[in-house]
Formats: structure tokens, sequence, C-alpha cells
């Protein structure tokens, strides 16, 4: 929590506000679980990031161990709530999961989330409510528009969620594929080119000189010859 130091690394600007270590996490992240308000402050002024792949799994964490007071300091750190996880859960569904109604309260009433995301399974969190028998829960979130996965209303969510999904893979392997021929000798060259002949300047540099060699080659051969 040395304030003062990271200051004046945030003014540097040759460094990276956001540098994610091996786990994914950043010097956010870290400021933010070790409840460090005044760096955590000074860290968002200049735009710093928390890291996204754990984000939605630090919110499902929260939401299941009804830890509200970290909920509270995401949303005052103007995170959003309704990240999700590797199984596309989010804290509202695991709140429901659990009962929590002060948390998903929160979530739908001030954090304003979407009362009906879809994690992989095509579960809702009313479908959580309802099938851990959470009554009072069930009924607030069909208040705020809450619908089961399988509702007929959702079918046009279901459908694109599960579109994507199908995608997913081909586009991976198309965006490898590309990433692997663009690293290739050729193409590199092929871009080197490219950039010669979009810089103007530099292409007349090289002309410049060219012609400049050969006026001294002329110049030798009249002096030797």
């Amino acid at each position: 929590a040395n304030l003062e130091a990271v200051q004046l690394l945030l003014s540097l600007p040759q460094i990276d506000h956001s540098p994610k270590d091996r786990l994914g996490n950043t010097p956010l992240d870290d400021a933010m679980r070790h409840k460090h308000t005044q760096v955590r402050k000074a860290m968002q002024g200049f735009n710093a990031r928390m890291g996204d792949a754990n984000l939605g799994v630090s919110l499902c964490d929260h939401g299941h161990q009804n830890n509200f007071s970290a909920i509270m300091e995401l949303h005052n750190s103007q995170i959003r709530l309704d990240e999700a996880d590797y199984d596309m859960r989010t804290c509202l569904h695991l709140a429901s999961s659990e009962g929590h109604f002060r948390i998903a309260n929160f979530l739908l009433m001030t954090a304003k989330v979407d009362p009906n995301p879809l994690d992989r399974f095509f579960k809702t969190p009313l479908d959580d409510a309802l099938r851990h028998k959470h009554g009072a829960l069930s009924a607030f979130l069909k208040d705020f528009g809450g619908m089961s996965g399988s509702d007929p209303r959702m079918q046009d969510a279901v459908e694109a969620m599960r579109k994507q999904r199908e995608e997913t893979p081909a586009r991976q392997l198309a965006e490898k594929v590309e990433k692997e021929a663009s690293e290739t000798e050729a193409c590199k060259i092929t871009k080197k080119l490219q950039q010669l002949r979009d810089n103007m300047t530099l292409e007349d540099d090289v002309m410049a000189y060219t012609c400049h060699a050969r006026n001294v080659q002329t110049l030798l051969l009249d002096l030797f010859s």
C-alpha cells in the first residue's frame, strides 16, 4: 500500500498500468484484494484495469460466500458486476442459488445487472433460485423480469448463445491459422516491403542515397581513367 511509489510509477509514460502476473491478476486486483482504497483510487484515475480472466470467478465467489462488502467495493470501483466465470455463471446466479437476498437485491436495484444471464447449461438465476426452493427470492427475481431458461421468451437468447458456442471453435482455429501464417518469413518480408512503399520519406531517402552512390562511382572512374 505504498501510495507514493504507486503514484510515481503511474506517472511514468513507459509503465503498463495493468500488467498481469502468471495467474492473470493485475496490480489493481492486488490493491482491491488487500483493501488499499487510496491505491485503488489512484490506479483507477489512470484507467488501470482488473484481470478480466479472474473477475468473473471472484464475483461468483463473493456471491456464493455472501460477501456483500466486497461486492460493494467492486461496484464503487465502477467494476461491472455481471462478468461471468468459466461456466458463464454470474454473481447473480450464485447469490440466487444460495438464497442471498441482499446481494441479489443490490445487483438488480443498484448495479442494474441483467436479470436473465444464461450459464453454459442455459440456466438463469431464477432457475437456480427455484431449484433450491428460495421462494421469496424467486418471486423477487420475477418482479425484476426474471425468467427461466426454458421460458419461450428466452428462446432467442438461448439460440444465440448456442450458435455462438458452435462458431467459437471454428473462429479460434481460423485465428490460429492466420497468426501462424502471419509469422512466416515470406509474410514478414511482404510486410516490410509494404511498410517501405507506404513510407514515402524513407523511399526518397533510399533513392537519394542510390543516386549519390552512382555520382561517387562516376567521379572515381573519371579520376582514374
